[in-house]
């Protein structure tokens, strides 16, 4: 009896759940794709090019991810929770240390307001992604019984 209430709760926030993933993806995918223009628009003057084409490119593969994990049919596996929290994770390292670099920087340029914009929602985002993987696996696990 409880286990059943308990997989009705399940399926109740699953709609949830795959709503915000599904937002989170597509407002990360925007970002991404922002923040990938921006490095491939000034590679010319940029000395550390490949570090950043490399950090563009992989915040749009993890929002990539984090967008087909919220559009996939059926129930969450521990396969994506383990994803969300990876890709969160990482999110949150990289995108809080560079946040952290433009905050102390001294020097202002032009663009600076929006890589602190795309920084702090990067970061922010990563964490609730983050979380989310957290929740789906414990649900799982609690489900499980294991």
């Amino acid at each position: 009896m409880l286990t059943q209430r308990f997989y009705i709760f399940i399926n109740v926030e699953n709609k949830k759940i795959r709503n915000f993933l599904t937002g989170a993806g597509v407002l990360l995918f925007l970002g991404g794709g922002v923040r990938f223009y921006r490095v491939m628009r000034t590679h010319t003057e940029d000395h550390f090019f490949a570090p950043h084409l490399l950090l563009a490119s992989l915040s749009l593969f993890i929002a990539w991810k984090v967008l087909k994990i919220g559009l996939q049919k059926g129930k969450q596996t521990r396969k994506d929770a383990i994803s969300l929290i990876r890709s969160g994770s990482i999110l949150m390292m990289i995108w809080s240390y560079r946040l952290f670099l433009l905050l102390t920087q001294t020097t202002s340029a032009g663009g600076m307001a929006i890589s602190r914009a795309l920084a702090m929602l990067y970061a922010v985002m990563g964490t609730a992604v983050m979380c989310v993987g957290l929740s789906i696996s414990r649900s799982l696990r609690i489900h499980n019984g294991d």
